[in-house]
């Protein structure tokens, strides 16, 4: 049937869909249901998980250089990991002991061995592939960058603080928020030594930075926050706090 021939009647219809919105919790904005940030007070639309805290730093410094722009440390939001915003006792109880690195690690091994059973190499692969899982990392704001990071973070490594199980039963934990993290890069020649620029990172409240950002951290942001001097805990049982003193050990 030519198109100057088409009738109505021929043709299939439906009803008009409505268009689903929202509102700001914040603001009370009304908005269109999907939209990542507010247009009216920009606060996210959806809970940061994990995986999003963990890969923060990352995607700023990742956008940065995608867009020849500037990244700058007061950027990164003070949203503390599920675990201490966790509203209900059993989720409380789930991370009892855990601390925020054990509770980001945790989730980027859960990624990766989820590649196990999809078939997928890497999960930036899989996202590249998958348009639903594509939609989900989307959603939770992980760009490619970030899941080539977490791939590296589910197989990290780090100092063993030696917290008790009694203090792990009771919900203490280590009360560590600041330690050094090795983190090989993919393929890297097993045989030469660790690049500390790139490979040797500093975990603090969930986030993860390359040595020299954190120094600046330290240094200029985290008394502007009014944040204590943190204290970096290393291999061997090194502790170095960062407000000028001399290296100690335990």
């Amino acid at each position: 049937m030519k198109i100057e021939n088409l009738r109505y009647r021929d043709c299939v219809t439906a009803q008009k869909v409505t268009i689903p919105f929202r509102k700001c919790d914040k603001c009370d904005h009304n908005m269109l249901d999907g939209t990542a940030k507010c247009p009216s007070c920009y606060v996210s639309m959806e809970a940061w998980s994990d995986n999003r805290v963990a890969t923060e730093v990352c995607r700023l410094e990742s956008r940065a250089a995608e867009i020849s722009g500037v990244f700058a440390l007061n950027q990164i939001s003070q949203v503390q990991p599920r675990k201490h915003r966790a509203g209900s006792e059993a989720r409380q109880r789930n991370r009892a002991g855990r601390s925020n690195f054990g509770v980001m690690k945790d989730g980027a091994k859960k990624e990766v061995k989820k590649l196990k059973k999809t078939g997928f190499a890497t999960i930036r692969e899989r996202m590249e592939n998958d348009p639903f899982f594509m939609y989900n990392r989307s959603i939770a704001q992980l760009t490619p960058p970030c899941c080539d990071f977490l791939h590296r973070l589910g197989s990290c490594i780090s100092p063993d603080v030696g917290s008790t199980f009694e203090a792990r039963r009771e919900g203490k934990g280590t009360d560590v928020k600041t330690r050094l993290v090795f983190m090989p890069l993919e393929g890297r020649d097993a045989s030469r030594p660790l690049d500390v620029s790139k490979e040797a990172m500093v975990c603090h409240s969930g986030r993860f930075y390359t040595l020299a950002p954190f120094a600046v951290y330290t240094a200029k942001l985290a008394p502007a926050r009014g944040e204590p001097a943190p204290s970096l805990f290393g291999f061997s049982g090194s502790l170095l706090v960062l407000d000028e003193q001399p290296l100690q050990e335990n």
